[in-house]
């Protein structure tokens, strides 16, 4: 069972499209949908943004301070669930099994879904939850003449601290490089560290078109990777990306959207084309769809089938374990949106004594640094790397 959840805005209302592919052996396949309206009131909306801006204020801090920066950030997910959901919606979230996947199509890309709360759990603690790109047909370009024959070695490009000031991202590629290694035995992976990791090169390496993975290590902000002289542009990367690479943007607010701008004259009412489907409500207005400055479109449009980026500032080190406990459950086989909730659940299990997560004690929220809550997956959560057969090497650069 597959679900799509479509949220569009205009103002102050929402308009919610769920639909839900049931695929069954021993009966014909069918699509279950509803879609529904929220009108939010003054009051709620005063609500609403008093809770965005309190939580806003414990995701800026690299070291939340305990219990009382939790109660934020769940009294957030609680309202975003009441006031915004309809209550049939609400009810079609609860009886969804635990780990079912969930993606989200939405033109306000600056909330953070992924922290629904429905009285048990966050959504992306509970479920699969992956985006989709909202955009009109135009903005899209064709990847399909960029497709190439699988190749025999499993090619993967790591970007480390470009600037030489985060030596938790230094040892984070080395924990990559053994990971890596040690899963796949016919993994080449290269890797630009410091001042090799310049826009030239970089915008070299994206569009050779050679690597299955391309991991940043890095500082961001929305829109652009800063690299060892410079700011790398979205613009830049969507113009020269080749390949379908999965690409994890491990960096502060690297999931974020910069500068939007309405389209005029694009449909993307309930019953226009989303990521190649067609939803058949009754017609409502159109909605604005936003010319998105952002990494993750950036990526996506270029060719990238899956893309990872961060909301908000996380601690360097917190932020390194979360990809490392990501990486083991993706090479060890999960698909990939399996392998991001499983990092999360375990990157929240913390012991408090030894910073490490504790898979053993239950979700103890003391220490709790929220770096779980930051990662945005956008593309194919069911997306698995793959794993040919020979021996590994490294390139250093």
């Amino acid at each position: 069972m597959i679900t799509s959840f479509t949220i569009l805005q205009q103002g102050s209302t929402y308009t919610f499209l769920w639909r839900t592919a049931v695929v069954s052996v021993h009966a014909s396949n069918r699509v279950d949908s509803c879609w529904d309206t929220t009108q939010l009131r003054p009051h709620q909306q005063h609500e609403l943004q008093a809770a965005i801006d309190s939580a806003a204020q414990v995701t800026s801090q690299l070291h939340p301070t305990g219990d009382n920066d939790h109660q934020r950030l769940m009294r957030l997910g609680s309202l975003l669930f009441s006031h915004l959901l309809p209550p049939a919606l609400q009810d079609d979230i609860r009886r969804l099994p635990p780990g079912s996947p969930l993606s989200i199509c939405t033109n306000d890309t600056e909330l953070p879904w992924e922290l629904l709360h429905d009285d048990q759990d966050f959504l992306a603690l509970r479920h699969v939850v992956s985006r989709q790109l909202l955009a009109g047909g135009n903005d899209r370009k064709a990847t399909g003449a960029r497709r190439r024959a699988p190749m025999h070695r499993f090619n993967c490009l790591l970007i480390g601290n470009p600037n030489g000031d985060l030596p938790a991202a230094d040892t984070e590629v080395e924990n990559l490089l053994d990971l890596l290694e040690t899963a796949s035995q016919d993994a080449r992976v290269e890797f630009l560290c410091r001042e090799h990791a310049s826009k030239v090169r970089v915008l070299a390496a994206l569009a050779s078109g050679e690597y299955e993975l391309i991991h940043f290590a890095c500082h961001a902000r929305p829109g652009a990777i800063r690299l060892a002289d410079g700011w790398l542009e979205s613009t830049e990367i969507q113009a020269v990306l080749r390949g379908q690479p999965l690409v994890v943007v491990n960096a502060c607010n690297s999931g974020r959207t910069r500068g939007a701008q309405a389209l005029a004259g694009v449909d993307v009412s309930p019953t226009a084309e989303i990521e190649g489907q067609t939803t058949e409500p009754p017609a409502t207005p159109a909605f604005p769809v936003q010319r998105v400055h952002s990494l993750a479109h950036a990526f996506l449009t270029g060719g990238a089938p899956v893309f990872w980026g961060a909301s908000w500032p996380v601690d360097d080190a917190e932020a390194r374990r979360l990809v490392v406990l990501f990486y083991r459950a993706l090479l060890g086989g999960q698909p990939l949106g399996m392998a991001l909730r499983e990092a999360r659940r375990g990157s929240r299990r913390r012991d408090v004594q030894t910073g490490w997560p504790d898979v053993t004690t239950g979700m103890g929220l003391a220490g709790d640094t929220f770096a779980w809550a930051a990662p945005v997956l956008y593309g194919d959560p069911l997306y698995r790397l793959p794993t040919p057969p020979c021996s590994g090497s490294r390139l250093r650069s």
